[in-house]
Parts: C-alpha cells; sequence; structure tokens
C-alpha cells in the first residue's frame, strides 16, 4: 500500500448559510497552508451558541495518485486554535467533495469541543476509510477533490483560529514487481 503524502489545497473558498463570516482578509490558501504561523479568524459577535460559522470549501489538492491505482482510504487532518471557553467549538460539517463545495459521503463531524487553549489537530478517515461512498482515480485527482468544512459554536462571543485542512489518499498500485533469480546447477 502506497499514499500520496500530505497534501494542502490550492484553492480556498468561503460558502455561504452560516451566521457568521470569517474576518475579513484571513481564509486563504497561505493561512490554511501553514502549520501555526498563519491561521483563518472567527472572531464576529454573531458566533454565538449553536450559530455556525460560513462553510470553507477547499480543493484543487493536486493528488498525483499513479494511474491504474485503487483508491483504499482518505484521511483529513484539521488543526484549530480556540481561543474560548471550555463549551468551546466542534465540527457542524466536515464532508469530502468530488466537485468544489459540494459534500458527499458520510459527514464525520465530531461534536466533542476543539481545546480552549493553543493547536488541536484532529484526523478523521484513514486507510480503509472511504467516507461512505466510492472513489475513483479521476475523482481524487480531480481539481473539484476536497474538504467541506463549518463549525459550529457552543457557547456565546467564541472565537476560533483554523489553522490548516490537509488530505492524505491511501492507494493500491495495480503495478507488480516480479523478482527473478537465476542458479546454476551443477550437472
Amino acid at each position: 500500500m502506497a499514499d500520496t503524502g500530505v497534501k494542502y489545497a490550492a484553492t480556498v473558498t468561503e460558502g455561504s448559510g452560516g451566521s457568521e463570516a470569517w474576518d475579513s482578509g484571513t481564509l486563504d490558501v497561505a493561512a490554511l497552508n501553514s502549520v501555526g504561523s498563519d491561521y483563518a479568524l472567527l472572531t464576529g459577535a454573531n458566533f454565538d451558541k449553536f450559530s455556525l460559522g460560513n462553510p470553507v470549501y477547499c480543493s484543487n489538492f493536486s493528488m498525483g495518485v499513479p494511474a491504474g491505482s485503487t483508491i483504499t482510504g482518505i484521511k483529513v487532518e484539521i488543526s484549530v486554535t480556540n481561543e474560548a471557553t471550555a463549551e468551546g467549538v466542534w465540527d457542524n460539517v466536515l464532508q469530502l467533495s468530488k466537485v468544489a463545495g459540494t459534500g458527499v459521503g458520510d459527514n464525520q463531524a465530531s461534536t466533542t469541543p476543539y481545546s480552549t487553549s493553543g493547536y488541536a489537530t484532529r484526523t478523521y478517515g484513514g486507510d480503509g476509510q472511504l467516507w461512505g461512498t466510492t472513489w475513483s482515480l479521476a475523482e481524487v485527482n480531480a481539481t473539484g477533490f476536497g474538504v467541506v468544512y463549518q463549525p459550529i459554536s457552543n457557547s456565546p462571543n467564541e472565537d476560533m483560529g483554523l489553522d490548516f485542512i490537509r488530505i492524505t489518499v491511501y492507494y493500491l498500485s495495480d503495478f507488480v514487481s516480479i523478482s527473478w533469480i537465476e542458479t546454476d546447477i551443477a550437472m
């Protein structure tokens, strides 16, 4: 079995439908492709108990899974910094996409609040986990392949920072390696 290694999105956009928009100028590729140094912020006054942040659409991951491979699993890692109360922020939506911005398969969202100090990285899926759908080689290598993420607040005046969203795809290659052993037999 092989994997693509960790990949980051080349396209990040903000959807609509939440009660709070991400802070102006913070939700971009640079913010979500670095570890710890830069992050997207959600600090608006309307991010209160049971209110939703606008969804984040990450796509164009350039997975590069080789031709002839079979997809065996997909792992998503998300790092959040939550500088709020113990009741905190958790996931409302965490899905993969075949078309950018459109979730498919299982919603892997966790209702466990993120840590209230420092960074917390969560792992969803992994090898052997296809998120309740099927995946072709063309789908995971397409520019629309990605993640739909939306946070939810569990108390008044929450704040959060979204540090990164990254994907690893696991696959089996159809390439078979054969070793030929030559021996001399004395007669």
